[in-house]
Order: structure tokens, then C-alpha cells, then sequence
């Protein structure tokens, strides 16, 4: 719609006297007569408006039934003639419905195959590793004519035989000779830089140095990641038989023997005598070879895997339920003068019901050798400890008490290591059930007078 925009007519010529101006006919430049005005005055011509043309009529409506188009014309249907897919459209659509048909008929036939593998194949055989030729390992000989003792094999473990726990040395030189996989390795003590000069100087052939702060802080065994991935780096396989010595201590030896208990490998023996018998066999036989340097051995990734052994190792609460369900028998491996609390400096004393064996007793440093079975037999009866009831195991740091624990598995005793300690004892535990010098017991104190 167009409006014209209202003009005032030509003022007349001659019109009667009056004192009020009508504006109406002498506009100013800035008024708006539609403004002021809400219709023009009778002399102006009014405005003409044009009206748009009229709409077309709409469209009858149309609907889809079942293929069928409807045609809505004034409240009447009609229907159409049925829908067939024409043109590039219909072609594509019909590929479309093709390919999704073979899709799912795909997605289907996989699940069934699938599902028909797990339940007609034995549970027992899924997961087994397929059968490895195990290539034949490699020696390697210096121009010396030494024999490196570690194999290069990267074949996958078998399950490890049975090895004695301790070894001795004739035995070893056999190992060696006719070339069993072994893995030698001298225990350090906690002087980690004293260990490492003394084995620069002179080890056994093949030997590697096993560092003490590797599998131990503070007396508490490392995590057994950590411990997986320090062994794997020394090229230590689960089937690798373990031979451990150190420098006459043994104590050392029988920390890392229990380490590698804990974390689940079995094949470990103990050099009976340790550096110092190896030595003595030198004297008479030149076949005892020993070298010095850092070690010469092919260096190699093992496959050794860690595993959580919870039978070696008990913790406080284990240790302190058993004061009423007296389920363990308790063994401090402290000195005597330890045990009583005679040692000034730090508070000493034990656990109620301990009896004591140190280290003296199982290890005869005299003769540099284990004590035979008979006589440790005697010692832990007299001490009233049954070979049908579990130990638990004690020092001041745990080190020492792994001579004790390692003697026991030796008798077959059921043995485990209280890695706490006399030194968190003192702290947790309730006075009770500590002895210290004000409440002092007879030192040879028999396990079952206790318990009655």
C-alpha cells in the first residue's frame, strides 16, 4: 500500500484580517503536519492507497497412506496411484537397503563365529601359549677361556623344578661346567660403595652384584614392580635357578633369598659357606674361577614375572592378633644381650612369648657352614617350637631374622618374616605384650610353658 504525502493547497489571494495565524498554511521548515495533525484539512485532496493483488487460491492438501497419496480438495479425498521408488533417487535408496541388509547379515554371522568359539572350544586350552622351540642357548667364552653361566635364550618359561636350598660348592662348579642356566648373584650389604669395591676387586666367575638398597628401604621390601623390573634388567628369567652368596655375613644372602621367596621364584639356592668357601676350593682346584671388574655377562632383558607371596611375610596386626588366638609360634632372632635388653643406647628387649635363636645358633662361623639338620632339629625343640605349628619371625631390622626364617624352610617349618620388627613393636604395640629390661624374662624360656 503506497501513501501520498499530504501537500497544503496554494494559500488564496485574499482572505479576511486575522490576528491568529494559522499555521496550517505557513509551514516552518522543522514542523511535521502529520505530527500535529491527525487528518489533513477538508481543502486538501485526500490520499489514494493501492492494494496488492489478491492471493492465488491454495493448493488441495495431500497425505501419504501405505504408498497412497490423498488429495484433499474441499473436504473430499481422492487417492492416487501407488508410489514406486523412479529416477537416481529410488536406485539410491534401493543400495542403501542392500547395504545395510549385507552389513547385518556380516555383523551377525561374526557374533555367532565368535560365540561358537568360546562355547565349543575347551575353557582350559583358550589362553594357553602356543608350543615355542626353545633355540639353544648361547655360551659365550672369553679368551680365556671363561664360561659366562647366562643364557641369551628369550624362550618362554617352563615351570621352574625344584632346587635345594642351599648348595655347595663342588655342586655349583657342576652347575657351571655343564652349562645349567644360572644366574650368580653376591648379595651387598647395607655399605653399598664398601660391597661394590670388594667385588671390583674379586667375585665368582659370571657373578653379579645384587644391590642391597634395590630390594629393601628401610628394611621394607620394595614393590614388586620395582623389583620385577631391577631383576628383568639383571636378565633374570622365572626359570633361571638363583644361586645367592655374600661375603661371610650370610645375613645379607638370606635377605635376598627371601626377597625372591616373597616375590613368587622358587628356584633360589644358597652358596653354603658363601665367598669365602668358594675361595677355599680355589686352593686345590683352579677350576673354582674367580674374575674382577664390574662382571662380564650378556647383558639382556629377562622374563622373570613378580608374584605376591603372602606366606613369608606377616605384618603388625597379623602379629599382635596372635597374642590371643596364639595360632604362631614366635621366634626372636636378636643377640642374647639384645633379646634381655642389656644393650644401652636404645631401648632392647622382645615380644612376649618370643624365644630366642639368633644367628650364632643356626650358623657355625667357626667351620664357615651351615649347621646340619640334626643339630637345628635339637635347638628349635629345645626351644619347644613344633614342626606342625607356623613361626613367626623376628629381628631388630628383619636382615637378621631371614637367617633364622631360611634355617626353619629348611626343616620344613612353616616360617614367616615379621618385617615391622622389634623396632615398630616398641612403638604400637600395647606394654603388655612387650618385654623390655624393667619386666625381664628367663632367656631360654620354652614355648609351651608359655601357652600353659
Amino acid at each position: 500500500m503506497r501513501f501520498e504525502r499530504w501537500r497544503p493547497a496554494a494559500a488564496p489571494q485574499t482572505r479576511p484580517y486575522n490576528t491568529v495565524q494559522d499555521n496550517r498554511f505557513h509551514q516552518t521548515e522543522y514542523e511535521d503536519p502529520d505530527y500535529y495533525y491527525s487528518c489533513t484539512p477538508e481543502s486538501v485532496q485526500t490520499k489514494t492507497m493501492e492494494f496488492p493483488p489478491p492471493l492465488p487460491p491454495l493448493p488441495p492438501q495431500a497425505t501419504f497412506d501405505s504408498g497412497r497419496i490423498l488429495v484433499n480438495n474441499g473436504g473430499k479425498s481422492s487417492a492416487t496411484s501407488t508410489l514406486s521408488p523412479k529416477g537416481k533417487s529410488g536406485r539410491r535408496n534401493t543400495k542403501i537397503y542392500l547395504f545395510a541388509a549385507c552389513y547385518t547379515a556380516v555383523s551377525l554371522l561374526l557374533v555367532v563365529t565368535i560365540i561358537g568359539f568360546f562355547i565349543l572350544r575347551p575353557p582350559q586350552t583358550l589362553f594357553e601359549p602356543r608350543s615355542t622351540v626353545r633355540p639353544s642357548p648361547l655360551i659365550h667364552t672369553s679368551e680365556e677361556g671363561k664360561i659366562y653361566t647366562h643364557s641369551p635364550s628369550q624362550a618362554v618359561s617352563q615351570q621352574p623344578r625344584p632346587v635345594d636350598r642351599v648348595i655347595e660348592a663342588n655342586n655349583l662348579l657342576t652347575l657351571i661346567i655343564t652349562k645349567r642356566k644360572l644366574c650368580i648373584f653376591e648379595a651387598s650389604s647395607d655399605r653399598i660403595e664398601y660391597s661394590r669395591q670388594l667385588f671390583r676387586e674379586e667375585h665368582l666367575e659370571g657373578a653379579r652384584l645384587l644391590f642391597f638398597t634395590n630390594l629393601s628401604h628401610s628394611g621394607v621390601p620394595v614393590h614388586p614392580l620395582q623389583f620385577q623390573r631391577y631383576i628383568r634388567n639383571l636378565g633374570v628369567d622365572s626359570d633361571c635357578h638363583v644361586v645367592l652368596y655374600d661375603r661371610g655375613q650370610q645375613v645379607w644372602a638370606t635377605y635376598a633369598f627371601w626377597i625372591f621367596t616373597l616375590f613368587g621364584h622358587s628356584k633360589v639356592s644358597l652358596l653354603n659357606g658363601g665367598f669365602d668357601e668358594w675361595k677355599r676350593n680355589q686352593l686345590s682346584s683352579t677350576q673354582y674361577r674367580t674374575e674382577s671388574g664390574p662382571g662380564a655377562y650378556v647383558q639382556r632383558l629377562g622374563t622373570f614375572q613378580s608374584e605376591w607371596n603372602s606366606d613369608v611375610i606377616l605384618t603388625f596386626d597379623d602379629v599382635i592378633s596372635n597374642a590371643d588366638t596364639k595360632i604362631y609360634d614366635v621366634v626372636d632372632a636378636q643377640t642374647r644381650e639384645e633379646y634381655e635388653g642389656q644393650i644401652t643406647g636404645a631401648i632392647y628387649g622382645h615380644i612376649r612369648s618370643a624365644v630366642n635363636i639368633p644367628v650364632d645358633d643356626v650358623y657355625d662361623f667357626s667351620e664357615n657352614h651351615w649347621k646340619n639338620a640334626t643339630k637345628l632339629s635339637e635347638i628349635f625343640e629345645s626351644r619347644g617350637l613344633n614342626p606342625s605349628r607356623p613361626v613367626i619371625v623376628y629381628c631388630s631390622t628383619s636382615i637378621r631374622a631371614t637367617a633364622v626364617w631360611w634355617t626353619l624352610m629348611k626343616l620344613n617349618y612353616r616360617a614367616a618374616i615379621y618385617f615391622g620388627s622389634w623396632s615398630e613393636w616398641l612403638i604400637r604395640a600395647p606394654d603388655s605384650l612387650k618385654i623390655t629390661p624393667d619386666r625381664h624374662v628367663p632367656t631360654f624360656v620354652n614355648i609351651t610353658d608359655i601357652h600353659n
